[in-house]
């Protein structure tokens, strides 16, 4: 919700935590407590909460362990402590990068502890709180603590008889180990002092040559009592073998394990924790061999591997079962299709459930083709992703992947020499071009803006304004990626000066990327200008230079008007050339429409007017030639003069409907910096 009379810092992202276990959801949670720290800010604090959301929320936890809490925040040397009976907790904060650590304590006695948690609260209108969830876990190192007490109540249903039931508790972390406790001896009850920690449980019952196997991980508190009950049927018995294993991958954590009948994984059997990389189960002793996933862990994401057979290379589980499993964890693979006009950097396999990043690197005055980025799971249609974005990203799925994408050039080459053509709002015929152009597909976007003048700021050049986005004056020179999809609107709140210095560095920097050898265009007294502050004197166009620059506004005109060889609808202008019709869009038209701007339907098709803000290039249909937004979105810097100023042609987001008439000029003084205003390159070819 928007709050006109406050603003607050929110934590925008919260570093993901990864826990060692998670604790079971406590008793429903209280009213929150507010406690004010003097800040600005507000995030929601919700202790041991959370078990639906977690695989590994297997912990048994006490039904209320009667904590109090210590919340212990600190920014640099200021520290803010916090005592709460509640398990959801209204914290203010001031701006900055906390550290939080939180302390649960009984009877005074500090038994319970969280990790470290980071939060970001930095600057927004926002006043919603945000959610961050804490799980503590017991304190071990202190070998002062006192024990806690475990009761267990083991059951098997009537008339059933076993010959041999153990219980068998395996401390995890910290803690002692009981060794095995024989049920038969108690009817299957009783209570055992255990020091804090995490402790594997295992039930097994053998009946006649079957056998029965219940577990789960158990959490034990100081000076808390902590209960278990499993009832044994008849059902749970069959013939069964023991297996135990590793699993071990390089920078993740495996958690769990999953076993499955099938390859495809859809037939279940069973599935054990993994504690220090080694994991336990009882198996029917009727399978011969089996499919097993391991479960990941990495940075608070869990993912999955490649389903693996177990035997590997052939054969049958031993009779006997196999206490020495070790599985290779593998990835799924990452495969791309050869591509030209640029390249992605993306990882070459991934575990299912994973977040693969991709980086899109085009060649030089190249650019990623709208809805081409995809991949396509092995025997599956392709699934498009998403690049308005940043970081471009995809979740892997349980299969082998190949990835697909297109670049386009940003330049489209016009075949212009000798062709005359309708100018101005009368369309008076204009003298012929006598030599061939490209020019920009669309006004150069921020990203491309961006990438070049932070190239061009370590190559000796300087320039008067970083440039902006949108309707607003924000943060200029703020980073492509820190923009979102606005990184694809126009460039604006640019000079005239800084268009031409920034085609220079333009120049100079796909020369770099390229291994091209155009030249510069705009010069000052016979020197490549590089500096946009330097605007007092006369700047002239090198003649016979190759490199980028502004259009002219006959370039512009040609390439708004043009049609080709066919009359697209009878208004259509026709000029005779060398013997051949050529035919031309009228000047009251915007460009690439079939009508007139009387037509608000379709001059809306092809031109961005009457809106409060610029729009990413492409969301207009394209021109005859392929051309986007040559009508609205912003107005664009030409190279002429007129008189002082400098012509501008196009019409920009906020026109009227009559001012998308692509015959239609304008101007300005070349130091003019404004929300209106970008512009595109042209080359002479």
């Amino acid at each position: 919700m928007k709050n006109s009379i406050e603003r607050f810092f929110i934590p925008v992202l919260i570093m993901t935590i990864t826990w060692t276990f998670m604790a079971a959801c406590s008793s429903e949670l209280n009213a929150p407590s507010i406690v004010r720290g003097g800040g600005s800010g507000l995030v929601r604090i919700l202790i041991n909460s959370g078990q639906a959301e977690s695989p590994r929320a297997r912990t048994v936890v006490p039904e209320n362990p009667l904590f109090t809490y210590t919340l212990i925040f600190t920014n640099g040397s200021e520290q803010v402590r916090n005592e709460s009976s509640d398990e959801e907790i209204l914290v203010e904060l001031g701006s900055g990068n906390w550290d939080l650590r939180i302390e649960g304590k009984k009877d005074g006695l500090t038994v319970a502890e969280s990790d470290t948690v980071q939060i970001n609260m930095v600057y927004a209108e926002e006043a919603s709180p945000q959610t961050l969830r804490v799980v503590l876990h017991p304190v071990i190192a202190d070998p002062s603590l006192p024990d806690g007490n475990f009761r267990y109540d083991i059951r098997f249903d009537s008339g059933l008889t076993v010959s041999e039931s153990l219980l068998v508790l395996r401390p995890l972390s910290g803690g002692t180990d009981p060794g095995p406790i024989d049920l038969s001896a108690g009817g299957g009850s009783g209570d055992v002092s255990l020091a804090p920690g995490y402790y594997r449980l295992k039930v097994t019952a053998r009946r006649f040559s079957q056998i029965a196997a219940k577990g789960d991980i158990v959490h034990i508190y100081s000076d808390t009592q902590t209960e278990k009950s499993y009832t044994f049927k008849p059902e749970d018995f069959a013939d069964r073998i023991f297996l135990a294993g590793t699993a071990v991958s390089s920078g993740y954590t495996p958690v769990w394990m999953f076993f499955y009948e099938d390859e495809e994984c859809i037939n279940q059997i069973d599935n054990a924790i993994v504690v220090g990389g080694e994991w336990e189960l009882f198996i029917p002793s009727s399978l011969d061999k089996i499919f097993i996933k391991t479960e990941l862990e990495k940075d608070g994401t869990l993912s999955f591997s490649k389903a693996e057979i177990y035997p590997a290379g052939g054969g049958s589980i031993p009779a006997g079962g196999d206490e020495h499993i070790s599985l290779a964890v593998e990835k799924y693979g990452i495969r791309k299709n050869p591509m030209s006009g640029g390249n992605l950097v993306v990882p070459s396999a991934a575990f299912a459930g994973e977040h693969v990043s991709i980086t899109v690197n085009p060649n030089g005055l190249y650019h990623l083709r709208p809805d081409s980025l995809r991949y396509t799971p092995e025997g599956e249609a392709a699934i498009l992703i998403p690049w308005t974005t940043y970081p471009i990203s995809f979740v892997m799925p349980d299969n082998d992947v190949v990835i697909d994408a297109a670049f386009d050039s940003d330049m489209i080459r016009i075949s212009s020499w000798a062709i005359k053509f309708p100018a101005g709002p009368l369309n008076a015929e204009h003298i012929p071009l006598n030599y061939n152009f490209s020019l920009g597909e669309t006004e150069v976007t921020y990203e491309l803006w961006y990438r070049v003048r932070m190239w061009a700021k370590d190559h000796a050049y300087t320039f008067d304004n970083p440039g902006t986005v949108q309707d607003t004056d924000y943060a200029p020179g703020r980073t492509p990626a820190s923009l979102g999809a606005q990184r694809l609107q126009p460039i604006a709140r640019i000079s005239w000066h800084d268009a031409l210095v920034w085609c220079n560095a333009l120049t100079e920097w796909y020369n770099a990327q390229t291994g091209s050898s155009f030249e510069p265009v705009y010069v000052r007294e016979g020197n490549v200008i590089r500096n946009s502050t330097e605007n007092t004197t006369t700047i002239n166009a090198k003649s016979g230079a190759n490199g980028f620059r502004l259009p002219t506004s006959a370039e512009w005109e040609f390439a708004a008007r043009w049609q080709g060889t066919k009359r697209d609808f009878p208004a259509a202008i026709g000029i005779t050339s060398s013997g051949t019709q050529y035919y031309f869009t009228p000047g009251d038209y915007a460009s690439g429409a079939n009508s007139s701007v009387s037509n608000n339907t379709e001059t809306s098709r092809v031109a961005v007017f009457s809106e409060t803000e610029t729009l990413r290039v492409k969301q207009r249909a394209p021109n005859q030639l392929g051309f986007y937004d040559l009508s609205g979105n912003v107005q664009e810097w030409c190279f002429d003069t007129n008189g002082s100023n400098r012509e501008i042609r196009g019409g920009y987001y906020g026109d009227a409907l009559a001012n998308m008439a692509l015959g239609r000029a304008n101007s300005a003084g070349p130091l003019r910096v404004d929300k209106f205003t970008g512009f595109r390159i042209a080359k002479t070819e």
